[in-house]
């Protein structure tokens, strides 16, 4: 089926380069804590979604990732300041609600 649409596919898009540790802390714990608005939540604890890559996500408050960040994880690592030591000023992320 195809719909008859036109135009730019990113209509909605807004471009903003992240600086602040906050910043990154903030949008890691959106994308991260995404299931939370798909309903994956159990016992007030959300659910880490088995399609994202939070499982290879180091940090998490209370413990290290379950599956060890290396060259077979679908992930790729850090390389700015920000992402590796930054963000980490400002708290690891909780699961908790």
């Amino acid at each position: 089926m195809r719909r008859s649409r036109a135009g730019r596919v990113f209509q909605r898009f807004h471009e903003h380069v992240l600086r602040l540790p906050r910043e990154v802390r903030n949008a890691i714990r959106y994308v991260l804590g995404n299931s939370r608005h798909h309903g994956l939540v159990m016992d007030r604890q959300v659910v880490r979604d088995p399609c994202s890559s939070g499982a290879w996500f180091d940090g998490w408050a209370g413990g290290p990732a379950p599956h060890p960040v290396d060259d077979r994880a679908p992930i790729a690592r850090a390389r700015t300041r920000l992402l590796t030591l930054g963000w980490r000023r400002r708290g690891l992320l909780a699961l908790a609600i």
